[in-house]
Parts: C-alpha cells; sequence; structure tokens
C-alpha cells in the first residue's frame, strides 16, 4: 500500500513538472516572436448615454463609471493606411451587453440572451476580426451596462495581426498569466496528492488547505482577466467562477489558521468565521441563481 502510494505521488509530481514545462516553453515560444500590436486608443472617443436621459461626449475611450442601464458607445476611426495586415481588435468588457459594428455590418456581440435571462454577464475578451473597409472607416462598440459600477473604460482596446491574435492573452497581463494558469494546476495536482495520501489528521488538512487557496487565487485572478477563454470557458462561465473563488478564498486561510491554532477562544472564533463565510458564499449563490441579487452586487453590500 505505502508503495502503491509512492508511486502515485512520483506520477503526481513529474505530471506537475510536465505542465510546468510545457508552459514555460509555450510562453517562452510566444514572446520570442515579435509582437505585432498597436495600441489604437487615440482614434477612440466616446459618447454615453444615462439612464435618466442625460448624455456626455468623451474624446478617449474612458467615460467615466457607468451603471445599469447607461450605454456606451464607443467609436474607433481607424486611418486609410493599413495598420496591420489582417487587423484583428481586442479588448476587454465587463457586465455590459456588447456589440461590435462596422458600418451597418455587425462584427460580434455577446451578452443580450444571459441579460434577458436574467443571469450575470460577467466578462469577456474579444477578439474581432476586422473587414478591409475598416481602415478608414469606423468601428463602433456598444456597451450596455448590466450592474451598477459596472466599468469606466474599454480595457486593452488593441490592433494586432490575425496570426498574432492569440498573443494578446499575454500581452494584456504577462504577469497574471504567467502566475495564474500554472498556480491553478499545481494547486488541482496538490489537492489530488493529498487525496492519496489521506491521513486526514491536521497536518493533511492544512496541506488541503493550502492547495485548496492555491486554486481559488488563482482562479480568480484567472476569471478576472478573462483567461478561462483560452480553454473554451465562455464569459457567463468565467465570470462564475471568478465570483465563487472570491467568496470563498478567504475560507481555507482561516481553516488554516484554525488548524494551527491549537486552543482558546481565537481558534473558536477563526472556526465561526470561516463557517460564516461558507454561509455567506451560500446564500451570495442562492440569490445570484435566483436572479435576486447577482454575486457583483452582493459585494457591493
Amino acid at each position: 500500500m505505502k508503495q502503491e502510494r509512492v508511486k502515485n505521488l512520483l506520477f503526481l509530481f513529474f505530471q506537475a513538472v510536465f505542465i510546468i514545462t510545457v508552459f514555460i516553453c509555450a510562453l517562452n515560444i510566444a514572446k520570442s516572436r515579435p509582437t505585432n500590436e498597436t495600441f489604437v486608443n487615440k482614434y477612440a472617443s466616446s459618447d454615453v448615454v444615462y439612464v435618466d436621459g442625460t448624455s456626455a461626449h468623451f474624446d478617449s475611450k474612458n467615460f467615466g463609471t457607468v451603471n445599469r442601464g447607461d450605454v456606451a458607445t464607443v467609436h474607433i476611426r481607424l486611418p486609410d493606411e493599413p495598420l496591420r495586415d489582417q487587423p484583428t481588435l481586442c479588448f476587454y468588457i465587463y457586465h455590459s451587453v456588447t456589440e461590435i459594428w462596422c458600418g451597418d455590418t455587425l462584427l460580434d456581440a455577446y451578452g443580450a440572451d444571459i441579460d434577458a435571462r436574467g443571469d450575470l454577464v460577467g466578462n469577456k475578451r474579444f477578439i474581432v476580426p476586422l473587414p478591409e473597409e475598416a481602415m478608414g472607416g469606423e468601428v463602433t462598440i456598444i456597451l450596455r451596462a448590466t450592474e451598477d459600477k459596472a466599468f469606466n473604460q474599454i480595457k486593452n482596446l488593441k490592433l494586432y495581426s490575425a496570426r498574432d491574435a492569440y498573443q494578446y492573452y499575454i500581452d494584456a497581463d504577462p504577469i497574471s498569466f504567467a502566475v495564474s494558469i500554472p498556480l491553478f494546476f499545481l494547486g488541482c495536482v496538490a489537492l489530488m496528492a493529498m487525496l492519496f495520501t489521506g491521513h486526514y489528521n491536521s497536518e493533511w488538512r492544512k496541506g488541503v488547505y493550502i492547495a485548496l487557496f492555491a486554486v481559488l487565487i488563482s482562479a480568480w485572478m484567472m476569471g478576472s482577466k478573462g483567461l478561462p477563454a483560452m480553454f473554451g470557458l465562455a464569459g457567463y462561465g468565467t465570470s462564475i467562477m471568478e465570483f465563487i473563488a472570491v467568496f470563498t478564498v478567504a475560507t481555507p486561510i482561516l481553516l488554516y489558521a484554525y488548524e494551527s491554532e491549537k486552543k482558546g477562544v481565537f481558534r473558536t472564533v477563526l472556526l465561526s468565521a470561516a463557517l460564516a463565510n461558507i454561509a455567506f458564499f451560500a446564500l451570495a449563490t442562492i440569490l445570484n441563481f435566483a436572479n435576486v441579487l447577482h454575486y457583483s452586487a452582493t459585494l457591493l453590500l
């Protein structure tokens, strides 16, 4: 039995090493190529129509905080000369029903069906190929906020060549990319390892809490940056993943401290805080999926 556990541990160890090695190699290969990105912020202006009927114009992609029902329209007037070969527009949105237009052509859209169900729209990274007529013309991005204090700008607004658009995930936030993805997989591997070596004592539980914290904090980072889209997870799923991590990330820390504290009133306080955190998460989840109060709104309480 002991030999079997050792074999399982070795297998998981080499699996973790393989994951990290592949990730680092892929990152180095991606970054070794010239990054063909062009910031198009200088071509952008914005108009906002607020829910009370007033409006405002801004000479940039920054337009101040918008709330549920406000509609921000970002105009990107591109120059005549091609900025990129097969240009691809990339940007990041949060809590908004979004449409991207080039003249009368709808290039992409997101969130209308989710909002119609009353669900949390969440965040999404857009990678939108532009038609040739976009150069010398205008690309319009329409954002209808679905939550209060939703956003105040379009983030990471860039133009890439189509063949280099994948680099957007790296360039937008290289630190989050480099840290969160391997940490998430390592945390998952560590949790599996703990299950295979379950002694179910205090030290074992502390190991589980550390691994669980690694999974949750990395899921929070990945979700907030829209990185799960790389693995096919839709914007709605990405947001749910992010908020579950946000609400529960404190629990393993509290439980680890509880296990480390051998006796006294503080130990009881730590356990009570952990249970309260779990109860609050359970309540927030019920309210979110019943469409009474979304996760984002609960955090503002």
